[in-house]
């Protein structure tokens, strides 16, 4: 028996920002977020990724600048270790090795402080000092200054530091950890702590949506209180401004309320999309970070008090991650993935480079937070998919009634740009049942619900309409799917594969099995079609209608790959004593695993993307919105392919106009097939006079652009009659420039580092003229037209 090998997988893109607060640089041009076992540096003017600082084995859990060093920054994990990074250059400074994983760092006055969770019944409260590393020598242990019981959350003031569990709040002498704490109750349990960074007063926030200011006395102990109160729910996170006049207050109404500590005024920023989790300013108070339960990350600015720029991740759906059948599909236009993402909204992600493109809101609505414990019934994405070109998305949506009913809308979108989708037809509702299942092809779409199978195509004019209905013995329908060439139709009866001609509605023939279907997926290039149930896969011949094999697995989903002919399952098993997710890859024709996989996290779906050449890749995507690949290199997507022999030239106006873009076949001739990009064109005739060469030195050469040089043979070549004109009758041009050597020299004397620009010189002017073949070079006969 063939073994199976195990696949490289590594992380391709995702992870969450929100784990840890984010942290802006000393100069408010960036900010650092973590996300997964690396912490992004982003722009906070466009938020593009600067660089990407790893040095973590598992996931990041806190962040803070250097205490001393505010141009480096300290960064904690759960693989208990504390890391020193170079935030401009990136580079790993200092690798620390701690007794517990950090939750929280603290820079106070020049040192660093840092928590953490010893068990579950108790919490500690170190310090380490940094100070050796700016005199190149060896850190020292970290030392413990105070243990509270329970889960402590900890905070650390100009003079003193607060532990909170539940309803004890222990306060500290920040200079004499040793003494006894000074103890206060709470009104509710505490959520969230935040120390006045120059006051003896610190706020907490329980979870009945309070605010407690708590001013300590000369004494160190708890002196007054006062309460302010306007979330509806549990506060999720607060934080002082750096001179401590306002305070940030959010939570689960998704709606940040700005403070005035000495009056008790309060400014709000409604609608930021998801629950706040966590909050952090600059040291300028320009700016301050809001980071959301939906993966996304909102810079603030002060002045405004309105986004500026929000940075997102991959995001997770309303309803959180669930193991459900084309949770995201690919576009295959784009090449982007596409997924549920805010409420009421699929997400294009593009994983090659990790950032969130654009958002299509299928619904038109708001994040709404529950009201007491009853969340508000909302409308969820249930289903949706591409045509195969990419030009029609295909949207199913649920909402509860008052009634208690789930009702089912079913949307056709068009493509209309880049990134912009207009819907052409609604059908409110597709079934008198929610709708179960959807699959979509090239030109048909096909869903199933209750005991009934409907297939929908469009006759024209971008309207879509219903071709036929099926059901089969009154058994309730399940999943669906189409081939590539749409010949077939498959479909779920309770325990019955169903084949039916879409173009007729004939029904060819019912495959029984002894479990109700659950997965169902074409092979490409075969003519075999793979069922599973929850504990079996079974593959079938769709020529003698007969089961080739079938194997048990505890099938959790069956992921197809459209671009070869084997096809992955996603299984659970017990390994090491608990259950694990395990990808096993099959080709059609035999039950032995080609490859199997076992990822150390949760799988939530997975799809195969396209490689330049070789086998495809599988994408998986993990519950800690990770994307993860078989492939290390993240091969690009197979849209074009790329010559060997294309050319790569730099981004500038001249090249883009002179010379033919990058990844770009080349002809039998060694020309480019390039059309003339205006707006570069435009952008360099706009120039100013002084650093752009004269308008009758390029006529030529975009004129060239413009009109295709005839082709001559090697033999009696001749000047382009575009080139002619640009070169008056009585210059001579030396016979041993070929066209072709005209038009190359000129392609360099521009491209060359000299003409980039820079003023015109004697040197400049020369080259233009030895391009057009006015070089002072011996006589010889000219060659006209």
């Amino acid at each position: 028996a063939v073994q199976p090998r195990a696949p490289t997988m590594s992380k391709a893109a995702g992870g969450r920002l929100t784990d840890a607060r984010g942290i802006f640089t000393q100069d408010s041009q960036y900010v650092c977020l973590p996300c997964g076992k690396d912490v992004r540096v982003c722009s906070v003017a466009t938020g593009e990724t600067r660089s990407l600082l790893q040095g973590h084995t598992q996931v990041v859990t806190a962040l803070c600048l250097s205490p001393v060093n505010p141009f480096q920054l300290c960064v904690g994990g759960l693989d208990k270790r504390l890391t020193v990074f170079d935030i401009m250059d990136g580079t790993l400074i200092s690798t620390i090795a701690l007794p517990h994983a950090p939750r929280e760092l603290f820079s106070v006055e020049g040192t660093l402080y840092w928590s953490a969770f010893l068990s579950d019944t108790e919490s500690a409260l170190y310090t380490l000092d940094l100070s050796p590393l700016t005199r190149n020598e060896a850190l020292g242990e970290s030392v413990v200054l105070g243990k509270s019981r329970g889960t402590s959350l900890w905070a650390v003031g100009k003079t003193f530091v607060i532990a909170a569990a539940g309803l004890t709040l222990a306060v500290f002498n920040r200079s004499d950890m040793a003494e006894a704490p000074k103890r206060a109750l709470a009104s509710s349990p505490v959520t969230c702590i935040a120390a006045h960074p120059t006051e003896a007063t610190f706020v907490t926030g329980d979870e009945m949506g309070v605010l407690t200011h708590w001013f300590l006395g000369a004494d160190g102990g708890v002196h007054s209180r006062t309460q302010n109160h306007w979330h509806a729910h549990a506060v999720g996170a607060i934080a002082f401004f750096a001179d401590g006049t306002y305070l940030l207050s959010g939570g689960e109404e998704a709606v940040l309320v700005v403070w005035q500590t000495a009056s008790g005024n309060k400014r709000f920023l409604p609608r930021l999309g998801a629950p706040i989790q966590r909050l952090s300013l600059d040291a300028r108070n320009q700016a301050f970070c809001v980071s959301c339960s939906d993966n996304s990350v909102h810079i603030i600015d002060t002045a405004a008090f309105a986004p500026t720029q929000s940075i997102q991740g991959f995001k997770c759906g309303p309803l959180g991650l669930r193991i459900t059948p084309n949770l995201f599909v690919r576009d295959p236009v784009s090449d982007l993935i596409v997924a549920p993402g805010s409420a009421g909204a699929l997400q294009f992600f593009d994983w090659q480079n990790d950032r969130h493109v654009y958002d299509v809101q299928v619904v038109n609505r708001n994040y709404i937070s529950r009201t007491e414990k009853d969340q508000i019934p909302g409308v969820v994405i249930d289903h949706f998919g591409l045509t195969s070109d990419g030009q029609w998305l295909i949207t199913v949506e649920s909402r509860l009634e008052l009634c208690g009913d789930r009702i089912s809308s079913l949307k056709f979108w068009l493509r209309e740009g880049a990134a912009q989708h207009t819907m052409q037809t609604i059908v409110d509702p597709p079934h008198t049942a929610p709708v179960g299942a959807l699959a979509v092809g090239s030109t048909l779409a096909v869903t199933a619900a209750g005991a009934q199978l409907k297939t929908w195509h469009s006759p024209g004019d971008n309207q879509w309409a219903c071709l036929f209905v099926g059901s089969y013995r009154t058994l309730p329908a399940g999943p669906v799917a189409l081939p590539h060439d749409e010949s077939l139709l498959a479909a779920a009866f309770g325990t019955y594969l169903t084949l039916w001609l879409p173009s007729s509605g004939t029904l060819v023939r019912a495959l029984p099995h002894h479990e109700p279907v659950t997965a169902i997926a074409f092979v490409t290039a075969k003519l075999h079609v793979v069922s599973a149930s929850a504990n079996s896969i079974h593959v079938w011949d769709l020529l003698s209608f007969q089961e080739l094999w079938s194997l048990q697995l505890n099938v959790l989903h069956v992921l197809p790959d459209p671009y070869s002919s084997s096809f992955a399952v996603l299984s659970a098993a017990m390994i090491d004593h608990g259950t694990r997710h395990v990808i096993s890859h099959f080709s059609s024709t035999s039950s032995v695993p080609q490859r199997v996989h076992c990822p150390k996290n949760k799988i939530v779906a997975g799809l195969f993307t396209p490689a330049l050449s070789g086998p495809s890749h599988l994408l998986y995507l993990s519950r800690r919105l990770e994307l993860f690949s078989d492939d290390a290199a993240h091969a690009a997507p197979a849209k074009t392919p790329i010559s060997k022999d294309a050319v790569t030239v730099p981004t500038t106006n001249f090249a883009s106009v002179f010379t033919a873009p990058a990844a770009m076949e080349v002809d039998q001739d060694g020309k480019a097939a390039a059309e003339l990009n205006t707006g570069a064109a435009a952008a360099m005739l706009m120039q100013a006079a002084h650093i752009a060469p004269p308008i009758d030195k390029l006529l030529g050469a975009i004129l060239n652009t413009l009109l295709p040089a005839r082709k001559v043979a090697d033999e009696g070549a001749t000047l382009p009659a575009t080139l002619s004109a640009a070169v008056p009758a009585s210059e001579e041009v030396p016979m041993d420039v070929a066209p072709t050597s005209a038009s190359a020299t000129l392609l360099d004397a521009l491209a060359a580092e000299a003409f980039t620009l820079q003023p015109r010189t004697q040197a400049w002017d020369s080259a233009l003229l030895f391009s057009f073949g006015k070089a002072a070079t011996p006589a010889r006969t000219p060659r006209r037209k």
